[in-house]
């Protein structure tokens, strides 16, 4: 992987659209309560990552990580030799369609793996890619990507997709509708709901309307601090905050460390 860091450090800088995120950090970051809306894998590029209750689960230096959908996780991430660098990259639902379905698989949340030459090759391919702007090509590479995985005997990856629930699908509707004010009559609409079905959905689904829409206006909030160098006071805008002071709170309360906390644990320069 050590090869790939000139590619990632010259992708990260760029203005393209990439199908995957770059995290890095200089100093150790602990974020509690880390929502996780989509099934997705972390190569740990650099340094060592912590995660679980306890901190006690590791996935280190030329590892993976892939998470299922479920609600959060705490992390640590950890540099080494000066510097922690992942890569994160998120899947859709009909990513998984061309994968087995077996029923001796059981569902599980998470699983690690050893990034060999043919994955870290697989890998580097998928970063080539992001140079071509098609929204297809790069969604055929991450199908490519799961399947690979497949077939390199982490056949647990079948495992960590499950039904869309109503809590992604208002979660996305929330993301894509940019966090502006967006009225219950309309997602009912676009679920084909009513309002008492939805809110006895999400009942059964062990959530809220305003659970969902706090957890995602924070999570993106935490992913615009971590991979795009935004003043704070526009992530909040972004994030749908009428002030910085309320953003600073929410995210203090949730992730354990305010946002400028969080950006201490950083230096980039380009």
């Amino acid at each position: 992987m050590d090869n790939m860091l000139s590619l990632i450090r010259e992708l990260q800088f760029s203005d393209l659209k990439l199908p995957f995120s770059i995290y890095q950090s200089q100093c150790e970051q602990k974020i509690l309560d880390i929502p996780i809306a989509k099934p997705m894998c972390i190569f740990v590029v650099a340094g060592e990552k912590q995660f679980g209750e306890g901190f006690k689960l590791s996935c280190r230096k030329n590892q993976f990580i892939f998470f299922s959908e479920h609600s959060s996780v705490h992390i640590r991430n950890i540099p080494n030799e000066g510097e922690y660098v992942a890569i994160l990259i998120e899947f859709d639902y009909l990513d998984f369609d061309m994968l087995p379905r077996e029923n001796s698989i059981n569902k599980t949340d998470y699983f690690i793996g050893d990034v060999d030459g043919e994955i870290a090759m697989c890998l580097k391919q998928f970063f080539e890619i992001a140079t071509c702007s098609l929204a297809d090509v790069c969604s055929l590479r991450r199908k490519e990507l799961l399947l690979f995985l497949y077939h390199s005997g982490y056949r647990q990856v079948a495992s960590l997709i499950g039904r869309p629930t109503i809590k992604r699908k208002v979660h996305d509707m929330l993301i894509s509708n940019k966090f502006r004010e967006i009225s219950m009559e309309k997602i009912c609409a676009e679920l084909a709901m009513s309002e008492s079905t939805l809110r006895r959905k999400l009942q059964l689904e062990n959530t809220t309307m305003k659970q969902i829409k706090n957890s995602a206006r924070l999570g993106f909030g935490l992913h615009l601090l971590q991979t795009t160098a935004k003043p704070i006071g526009l992530v909040s805008e972004e994030c749908g905050y009428q002030s910085q002071s309320r953003f600073t709170v929410g995210f203090k309360n949730r992730f354990g460390l305010t946002p400028s906390e969080l950006r201490k644990t950083k230096q980039l320069s380009q």
